[in-house]
């Protein structure tokens, strides 16, 4: 779910959506900045690799979009083994280790740096 505030001004940027993966995309502009795009995302577990094509093809997508602006992404990868203070790669799975990869190579940080839902296969 996204919700925005009524007072702002934003707008959904379907074109930016890809159809495979459950995802919103939408615009806020900003009167005093750079509008920021917002990309809520959702992993279910055990989601085949072709998120991860899905996401990058994404993150392409908005880094060849004109003008500058910022990037916000929000949600659940359902990746609860990287530890997101350093993104570590050792002793990941594959789509671990390319989820990393990615964010890597879009210069992306992630904030979140310990698991936020603990069951037995995260602790």
């Amino acid at each position: 779910m996204l919700v925005v505030k009524n007072s702002c001004i934003a707008f959904r940027l379907c074109d930016l959506e890809r159809v495979n993966i459950e995802m919103v995309i939408t615009e806020i502009q900003s009167v005093n900045s750079t509008n920021v795009i917002v990309a809520v995302f959702y992993r279910p577990p055990n989601s085949s690799d072709s998120f991860l094509d899905e996401f990058e093809t994404f993150l392409q997508s908005i880094e060849s979009t004109e003008g500058k602006k910022k990037l916000l992404i929000l949600g659940n990868f359902n990746l609860p083994k990287i530890d997101g203070s350093n993104l570590s790669t050792c002793s990941l799975t594959r789509r671990e280790f390319s989820y990393c990869e990615i964010l890597n190579a879009f210069y992306l940080s992630q904030m979140v740096v310990s698991p936020t839902r603990i069951t037995g296969e995260t602790q």
